[in-house]
């Protein structure tokens, strides 16, 4: 989506909830001044699955060029997540009440 790659690297499958890892790519090379400064401005992004999954964002890292966003989910996804849909929102802040307007779906 536009100059980056998002990827749900892995699902891990636990007893009692699931793990998710979202990772953002992009060519840190083009990124000008301003696209460095805003992205010192960190956004929170949310994972909605489906109105039985609670979805809560348990950290991010990265640098130039990368960044990792885990998610846990409960309960526990199914073993087969073909069906599913992962809808991440950019909010502005961690309260989800201000979107930025970015939206990354992915379908299983």
């Amino acid at each position: 989506m536009g100059d980056r790659i998002y990827t749900i690297s892995y699902v891990r499958q636990y007893e009692n909830a699931s793990v998710v890892q979202l990772l953002i790519d992009w060519d840190y090379e083009e990124d000008s001044y301003q696209d460095i400064h805003q992205r010192s401005n960190r956004h929170y992004l949310g994972l909605f699955i489906d109105q039985k999954y609670e979805c809560r964002h348990t950290g991010a890292c990265g640098s130039d060029g990368y960044e990792s966003n885990r998610y846990v989910v409960t309960p526990p996804l199914p073993d087969d997540i073909q069906g599913l849909s992962f809808i991440f929102t950019e909010y502005k802040d961690v309260f989800e009440e201000k979107p930025t307007g970015l939206t990354v779906t992915m379908h299983c």
